[in-house]
């Protein structure tokens, strides 16, 4: 199971935060299932070995993970709203 720690520069609530952590967790349960689908759908995009964006069409918002989410921690850098 996958970690979640957040940036300390990001000012979200802890609600906010309880949220995200849940919707990554669930993408990478089963061997990471959903991620490997959203990646083909381009709901995921990966920059090279600096970082991963999430999509979150539910919430509205990409995630910018530092890294390319092979470890056991996931570094959420920056939250972004759609438009």
């Amino acid at each position: 199971m996958k970690e979640v720690i957040f940036i300390e520069k990001l000012n979200i609530g802890e609600s906010e935060k309880e949220s995200i952590k849940e919707f990554l967790i669930s993408i990478f349960k089963d061997d990471a299932k959903i991620f490997k689908e959203m990646v083909a759908q381009k709901k995921v995009r990966i920059k090279g070995k600096s970082f991963t964006f999430i999509d979150d069409e539910t919430n509205n918002k990409t995630y910018k993970i530092m890294g390319n989410c092979i470890g056991p921690v996931l570094y959420v850098y920056d939250v972004i709203d759609k438009k």
